[in-house]
């Protein structure tokens, strides 16, 4: 599995992460970079591969331990490449406050975990 992590930063928001190793260690840090997008819509793509079918679920957890969004939940994903989209909303489409935030994931392929910041 092949893990990718782009933040994009924004006027009055920035997105950016710090690779945290997952307990099995079979995920390569994630790469990620600042980069100018949007002056109303701040995003982060989290970007995988894997090489054959199977399930996907990556969550978002405030700093409290609380799930605040299911990016992914498939049940049987198809081998290739795929992407999720944090955009700073929790599962209800209100604005998450800035603070730090957790991602975490888990795949057929294997297990994940990243760190991101919100600030505004």
């Amino acid at each position: 599995m092949k893990l990718h992590l782009r933040m994009l930063a924004c006027g009055s928001m920035l997105l950016f992460g710090l690779a945290a190793p997952a307990a099995n260690a079979s995920v390569p840090p994630a790469f990620f970079a600042n980069t100018p997008f949007s002056m109303t819509v701040p995003v982060a793509t989290l970007t995988w591969t894997t090489s054959r079918a199977g399930f996907a679920r990556i969550e978002m957890f405030d700093i409290q331990g609380r799930l605040v969004r299911r990016l992914v939940d498939e049940p049987a994903m198809a081998a290739g490449a795929h992407e999720a989209t944090i955009d700073g909303r929790n599962q209800r489409g209100e604005s998450l406050p800035s603070g730090v935030y957790f991602i975490r994931g888990a795949l057929s392929e294997g297990a994940f975990k990243r760190i991101i910041t919100i600030l505004k």
